[in-house]
Order: structure tokens, then C-alpha cells, then sequence
């Protein structure tokens, strides 16, 4: 019970004085305020500095002239398409219908009357290798982003799949 009384006693002189903080500790808080908003702008500095930096990086490489974003294929020149299907579609289809818009022809060494046609329908058959393709190649004359048109039927002729091609052409090659 001892120290209880010397610590009642002690509270209430507390109680009693007004409580001064020491002449220093206004300069130490104001100090360390300070240092808190410097170290918070060098903080936002490079941050941003961080975030400017990546997205320069990114739109550098977005807008770089030799990224291909899209099939470019030159004019005037024979290009391969092979279109690819899964696993659900391959049971399902055994015709495909191709139509080309304008600008783009059919190409053939053998078959000189295929560049005039516009549509083919073309057997889907099961490769080598275990997939389902279907490889049909075209020339461009006119440059420009291009939609070709295709469309899937099963042994009984109906439409199971109807998807379009997007094929970039231009004068470079």
C-alpha cells in the first residue's frame, strides 16, 4: 500500500501544475514534420517519375514502326491462311465456304480460273498430324485491312460456324 499513496500523491501534484512542455520539443516536432512532407514529395517524385517512365516504355513499343500488331502482307504477293479448329468443331465440319471482297483473289499455280472466283467451297480433311486445317491461299491488289468471310458447314450442310478473317495488306513488303 505503499506505493499506492506515493503514486495518489504523485497524481495529484500533476493535477495541481500546469503541464509545459520542454522549450526543445517544438523545434524536434517541427523538424520531424518537415522531414515527413520532403521525404513525402521525393516519395510522389518518383513515383510519378516511375509511372511516366513505364508508360513512355509501353507506348514507345506500341508505336514502334517495326511491331506487328496485325498480319501485314505485301501486295502482289501469295500468302497462306490456315485456319485451325478445336476439338468441337473438327466433328462438326467437313465444308468450308471462303468468300473474298474486293482487292483479294484466290491464288493457284495449277488452277489459273480460281483467281476469278470470289467464293470456294473447299472438303475439310484431317492432317498428318492429327489436326483439323484448312489452307487456302490469296493475293492482294488493293492495300488496306481486309474481312475475309467464313463460314463452317457439317456433312448435312448446316451452318455450324460463321467467323471472319482479318487480314492486313500493304505496299511494303
Amino acid at each position: 500500500m505503499d506505493n499506492e499513496s506515493e503514486v495518489k500523491t504523485i497524481l495529484s501534484k500533476l493535477n495541481q501544475e500546469d503541464l509545459l512542455p520542454h522549450p526543445f520539443l517544438k523545434t524536434r516536432i517541427l523538424a520531424v514534420a518537415r522531414e515527413l512532407r520532403a521525404t513525402k514529395r521525393k516519395l510522389f517524385f518518383w513515383k510519378m517519375f516511375s509511372t511516366l517512365s513505364m508508360a513512355g516504355l509501353v507506348m514507345s513499343l506500341y508505336f514502334h514502326p517495326f511491331t506487328n500488331r496485325q498480319n501485314s502482307i505485301p501486295l502482289n504477293t501469295p500468302y497462306v491462311i490456315h485456319m485451325n479448329f478445336n476439338d468441337q468443331e473438327s466433328t462438326h465440319v467437313a465444308i468450308a465456304e471462303i468468300q473474298l471482297p474486293q482487292g483479294i483473289s484466290f491464288h493457284s499455280e495449277k488452277n489459273l480460273s480460281l483467281r476469278e472466283a470470289r467464293q470456294l467451297r473447299l472438303p475439310v480433311f484431317l492432317t498428318k498430324d492429327g489436326r483439323y486445317r484448312l489452307p487456302f491461299v490469296v493475293v492482294a491488289s488493293g492495300e488496306g485491312t481486309k474481312k475475309i468471310h467464313v463460314r463452317l458447314f457439317d456433312k448435312d450442310n448446316h451452318l455450324v460456324k460463321e467467323s471472319f478473317i482479318k487480314v492486313n495488306f500493304n505496299r511494303k513488303s
